[in-house]
């Protein structure tokens, strides 16, 4: 059966071309001029993606979406904004939106926002999502592949970047991100930037350092290490887990 996108746009020209560029990709197209034809066109229909824009008459895009993100029947359908505003994306994405996306966006680009948001969909209602940041070390690596041997219903996503991170984080909706605390001194200041959002206001965030604390034997480092934690825990996370070894013996 097709997969069901909704597109809503006050613009006809731009919801009838969305609307083709779907129907060549072998997807249903679903079309809208407003919030209130969206509106009844969920209620119809239970789209599996809804593409919309901010800007429209009577119901906006932003009262749309936070309709949406409020009601149990309509919370977990993924949403992608299409605008030419630039500076609304952390609004939106405080209500939950998957993808943000601005005008002008090539054809290519927004194709491939739809599958990741339809992807991240179908994933979350099978998998339990978390995220690992760190250098990708030969250790990291082994410790992914070890991971996701031992836990098949878990998807272990990596970040190196903290941008990358961030991103990501948006996009996939982990319950769990274990990072690099103890050695990165801007850890800090990421676990900020993501309890800034309000979907990430509960997230269990998770720190590890390169080696136990106890076998670093320069004070000085030691002190470091222990500091960044310490700022870590302030800004948000859970807890301290020790070195990277150990999150191989986590239970998830």
């Amino acid at each position: 059966m097709k997969e069901k996108i909704l597109v809503m746009d006050d613009e006809s020209v731009v919801v009838r071309a969305i609307g083709a560029r779907l129907d060549r990709a072998g997807y249903k197209p679903l079309l809208a001029l407003d919030g209130k034809e969206g509106l009844q066109i969920v209620e119809e229909s239970s789209p599996d993606l809804i593409v919309t824009d901010i800007v429209m008459p009577g119901i906006d895009g932003y009262m749309f979406c936070k309709r949406m993100k409020a009601a149990e029947r309509t919370r977990n359908i993924p949403i992608v904004v299409l605008t030419a505003y630039l500076d609304r994306e952390k609004m939106f994405r405080d209500l939950g939106v998957n993808e943000f996306l601005t005008k002008p966006c090539d054809s290519d680009t927004m194709m491939a926002a739809f599958r990741r948001a339809l992807e991240q969909s179908r994933m979350s209602m099978t998998h339990k999502i978390v995220m690992l940041q760190g250098r990708l070390s030969p250790q990291l690596e082994s410790t992914l592949k070890q991971l996701s041997r031992k836990h098949p219903d878990v998807k272990f996503s990596h970040a190196q970047s903290v941008y990358d991170m961030i991103n990501d984080a948006l996009r996939l909706r982990p319950q769990i991100i274990i990072l690099e605390g103890a050695n990165d001194p801007g850890a800090a200041k990421i676990i900020q930037s993501l309890k800034s959002y309000v979907i990430f206001r509960d997230l269990k965030v998770l720190v590890y350092g390169e080696a136990d604390i106890d076998t670093i034997e320069n004070k000085k480092e030691r002190k470091q290490a222990e500091e960044r934690i310490s700022l870590c825990i302030e800004a948000g996370a859970q807890r301290y887990i020790g070195p990277l070894a150990k999150i191989e013996n986590m239970e998830f």
